[in-house]
């Protein structure tokens, strides 16, 4: 077949070489073989060590996530404000401020996670409490700026004279 398809371009073939080369050909297949079989191993050793990596991080993430979940539930900012202080709410802002910037950290270490399960084709975990602690957060995070709303309002009010406002 070689010796139909090169003959027709002109170009000649030494019929020996090609002989030799055939006659090497099933050692040099032989050790490929081998070689992609072992490659495979190799492949498959560090995919399951991997996944290992991944169940131990999702474990490690719940354990942060109900750690976190207990902390905002003893330490969340303003539950018993007793002086109301520009200071003290101030520092309650704050407080939330870096609370969410926490919570968003912890959500993104979360979601990569998931991604990282799914490149893996295991099933994508659920994070207990996730959602819920989001939806404390969020509350806690309208109810006062709804008192901050009111605190500028009345601030601008306290501004202005009283005989104007009359």
């Amino acid at each position: 077949l070689l010796l139909s398809v090169a003959g027709t371009g002109g170009a000649s073939i030494d019929v020996a070489e090609v002989t030799n080369r055939l006659a090497q050909l099933p050692g040099d297949w032989e050790n490929f073989d081998i070689a992609v079989e072992a490659f495979a191993d190799i492949l498959e050793e560090a995919k399951q060590k991997m996944k290992e990596e991944i169940e131990q991080q999702q474990m490690e993430l719940n354990m942060e996530l109900d750690k976190f979940s207990q902390r905002w539930q003893a330490l969340r900012p303003g539950r018993e404000v007793t002086d109301w202080s520009v200071a003290i709410v101030d520092k309650i802002f704050q407080d939330l401020e870096e609370w969410r910037k926490d919570f968003s950290e912890l959500e993104q270490r979360t979601s990569q996670h998931a991604e990282h399960c799914d490149q893996f084709q295991l099933p994508i975990p659920k994070f207990d409490g996730l959602e819920s602690l989001s939806e404390s957060i969020s509350s806690t995070e309208s109810s006062w700026a709804m008192y901050k709303e009111f605190a500028t309002e009345l601030d601008e009010m306290g501004k202005q004279d009283w005989i104007t406002f009359r």
